[in-house]
């Protein structure tokens, strides 16, 4: 009798322990969490649903760019190079095009990296885009085995030249040759400012001796290797780091009082101070 007294009143402690709610009947607190989460889904649908209209629908889509100070650039390559950067998709089902999803920055390398901009100025106002840009001005062509690319004063290459423009071009702008074949891309740097102005110095100083340049040749392998192709046929060669006006001067000495025919010369070498060599 006391083993089954026990059981009982093991079972009766149980029983007094369990909650004694009516399961027909739910609690305050049971209403107010099922509210509180249907609250919170309803909350998340409704910021997602927000989310998909802003990001996808077309009112909020740029829909008209302007583009000002493009005077060189080729503006087909420009617009196409524009509207790719637009269509980009940062996120599966939106684009660029999107107000929200738009970043001027990005724009801004695009349009630097395809075309050597010296500055890019982007303002988005409601639907329209409006872009500034400042051309580099070409200065020279540069010539890469096959290639041909217009470049400025700070040596940046800013674009490539197709046939057509090099035929028109290479009668107007100076011609540098790498005779490296180095390949070249738009944006970079093919030589500094400093090297670049201590050629076209020391090339007009020759045209006022009636030396009439070709074309200035540069082999980088071999030491910063520098000269000047004249028209008649013979080479210059010179050092840029070096004093052009020094090199000058001991040019106008060898010219004038040891080579008296100029139609048999091949070069003359200034790059070694006062020994001046000449074939």
């Amino acid at each position: 009798m006391k083993r089954r007294d026990y059981f009982r009143r093991t079972q009766q402690k149980q029983y007094i322990s369990r909650p004694k709610a009516n399961p027909y009947f739910r609690s305050k607190d049971d209403r107010k969490r099922l509210f509180g989460t249907i609250g919170a889904i309803g909350t998340v649908v409704l910021m997602v649903v927000l989310l998909i209209v802003l990001l996808a629908h077309p009112f909020f889509n740029i829909t008209s760019v302007t583009v000002h100070g493009a005077v060189q650039t080729d503006r087909g390559a420009l617009s196409e190079t524009i509207r790719s950067a637009l269509h980009e998709r940062p996120l599966l089902f939106f684009r660029r095009q999107n107000r929200f999803l738009f970043r001027s920055t990005a724009l801004s390398k695009t349009l630097n990296d395809s075309f050597a901009f010296r500055d890019v100025q982007i303002k988005l106002q409601r639907k329209q885009l409006n872009i500034a840009v400042v051309e580099r001005t070409s200065q020279l062509i540069w010539k890469s085995a096959e290639e041909a690319y217009v470049v400025d004063l700070d040596g940046i290459v800013i674009r490539s030249l197709d046939v057509e423009e090099w035929e028109h071009l290479k009668t107007l702008l100076p011609i540098f040759v790498d005779k490296n074949g180095t390949k070249v891309t738009v944006g970079t740097s093919i030589s500094n400012r400093v090297e670049i102005s201590t050629i076209f110095a020391f090339n007009e100083e020759l045209q006022k001796r009636q030396i009439h340049v070709s074309q200035t040749d540069i082999d980088r392998l071999s030491g910063k290797w520098i000269g000047t192709l004249t028209q008649d046929g013979y080479r210059i060669l010179f050092d840029a780091t070096s004093d052009i006006k020094e090199q000058v001067e001991r040019l106008d000495v060898l010219l004038r009082e040891k080579i008296s025919d100029r139609s048999k010369l091949e070069y003359i070498d200034l790059r070694f101070g006062d020994h001046v060599y000449y074939k």
